[in-house]
């Protein structure tokens, strides 16, 4: 998962489209990360979906948001500062690490079940699962459009 995750956000466009639904949508990265890398396994989100969640979300805000809040913070501080530049880098670095972790349990205790279907078919009800769990309302289609030609390269 970590591997695919780290492919997939440079994709072009993706990056875009993941940071647009955490800020627009408030959107967990890693699950969508991990809805995605399951489809391109051939797997649903099945009944590790709330698990998924809850971990990530008492990870996130526990850890990897308030990281992300200090670096976002530190961002206009950051431009004519030197020391304040490379405490960000490392607050980044550390934040990076923290998301690491929860795909890291993503795929170790949530592991999705079988299901048929392409790519995008599984993509997509493995996201809409998510957003019906975590009560968003919000659409996947240029993630998915974006993640489609990418994971043929995977």
């Amino acid at each position: 998962l970590k591997t695919f995750s780290l492919r997939v956000y440079d994709a072009p466009g993706v990056r875009e489209a993941l940071l647009d639904l955490q800020d627009r949508a408030g959107c967990d990265v890693t699950v969508l990360l991990w809805c995605v890398w399951l489809a391109a396994q051939g797997r649903e989100t099945g009944t590790s979906l709330p698990a998924a969640i809850n971990w990530s979300q008492t990870w996130g805000q526990a850890v990897t948001a308030p990281l992300r809040s200090a670096r976002r913070a530190a961002k206009p501080l950051a431009e004519d500062d030197e020391a304040i530049r490379v405490f960000r880098q490392r607050v980044k670095t550390i934040e990076l690490d923290s998301e690491i972790i929860t795909l890291e349990r993503l795929e170790t205790a949530a592991p999705g079940q079988a299901a048929s279907g392409d790519f995008a078919e599984l993509a997509r009800g493995n996201l809409q699962a998510y957003a019906a769990a975590a009560r968003l309302t919000v659409s996947f289609e240029t993630l998915i459009e974006c993640i489609s030609p990418a994971d043929k390269k995977l």
